[in-house]
């Protein structure tokens, strides 16, 4: 049982911090930290434009909030690359 608890611990960790680097003023990179995946995000005078979501809904709601955030407006959309576990299961953080 403690097993499982640590791995839920580093798992919610993993989940929940994201680095973020630009790449330019209006596109930045957003990884989890030992986890498969990553996102870009476009900030747009319309809005943000996310592309692929990671692997859990919880990052998916942690990269909209960070993209609100670098594009100071909504998420205008959200494209998928393809529809792998580590590019699409964030979609719900977007519903």
């Amino acid at each position: 049982m403690l097993v499982v608890g640590v791995a839920v611990l580093w798992l919610h960790h993993q989940v929940t911090t994201l680095a973020v680097e630009p790449v330019t003023p209006s596109v930045s990179l957003v990884q989890a930290s030992g986890l498969d995946g990553n996102v870009a995000i476009l900030a747009t005078p319309e809005g943000a434009v996310v592309v692929d979501t990671m692997t859990f809904r919880q990052q998916g709601s942690r990269i909209r909030e960070r993209a609100e955030r670098l594009a100071g407006a909504p998420v205008r959309a959200v494209v998928n690359t393809h529809y792998h576990l580590d590019h699409s299961h964030g979609n719900p953080g977007f519903a």
